[in-house]
């Protein structure tokens, strides 16, 4: 019994005396674990959070054709096809064209809305509605609020646009379906269903194919160019 009372006398002055060293101790004990669970929570969660971070920036990847103005759709399918699938995040080809409304010369894409929508993160529709039903019609055109403005067109109201094929004007009469605002460059342009703008200009192939990807992705540089990267991605 001595013993044990003489044991717990000694471990209480020692910790008396040595109050500075146990702190110390304490803190550092603590600080190495706050440390180690952080490098932990980045080291288990990083591709989690890089995702998030990649689906709210847009599309990280643009491919083009660097011989044509365009490029052919079977080529763009080929490039999607070599993608991983967990890696591809959006893919959305584009189709530029340049039609007629009166006398005015407009910028009409063509896209994909589903993958549009995906790319285009800051997307905000002002007026219509951007769902499945309607930009799924051959007649639906949807304008960016500054094309909606310029034009001094509403939603449900008509927009004829003509274009010329083979020497020949072709007219077709599209039903404004919605108006969005973006913050950039395309709000100053009208989009329709990415078939429906093969069938007006006369034209099956792919101008422009913005991607999301969350890997590199290298390209056969003497057929194709990429750029408007973003930094965390090397590109061919």
């Amino acid at each position: 019994m001595s013993v044990n009372n003489f044991f717990f006398t000694q471990v209480k002055k020692s910790i008396v005396f040595s109050k500075q060293r146990l702190i110390i101790v304490l803190i550092s004990i603590f600080i190495g674990t706050c440390v180690t669970n952080a490098f932990l929570n980045i080291y288990f969660d990083i591709d989690n959070k890089m995702s998030k971070e990649l689906k709210s920036y847009g599309a990280n990847m643009l491919i083009s054709s660097k011989s044509d103005d365009y490029l052919d759709i079977k080529e763009a399918n080929l490039i999607k096809s070599k993608i991983s699938k967990d890696k591809l995040l959006a893919y959305s080809p584009h189709l530029y064209f340049s039609p007629v409304f009166s006398t005015r010369q407009l910028i009409v894409a063509g896209v994909d809305f589903d993958e549009f929508k995906k790319i285009n993160k800051f997307l905000l529709v002002k007026k219509g509605s951007l769902s499945q039903s309607e930009y799924s019609k051959d007649n639906s055109i949807y304008l960016g609020i500054d094309l909606a403005n310029t034009l001094k067109k509403d939603i449900n109201q008509k927009l004829p646009l003509t274009i010329v094929k083979n020497g020949i004007p072709y007219e077709k009469t599209y039903i404004i379906k919605g108006i969005f605002s973006t913050g950039d460059e395309i709000a100053a342009m009208g989009f329709i269903n990415f078939y429906s703008a093969n069938d007006l200009s006369g034209i099956n192939v792919v101008s422009y194919t913005y991607l999301t990807l969350l890997t590199t992705f290298y390209v056969d540089s003497s057929a194709y160019r990429t750029f408007a990267c973003a930094s965390l991605f090397k590109c061919a």
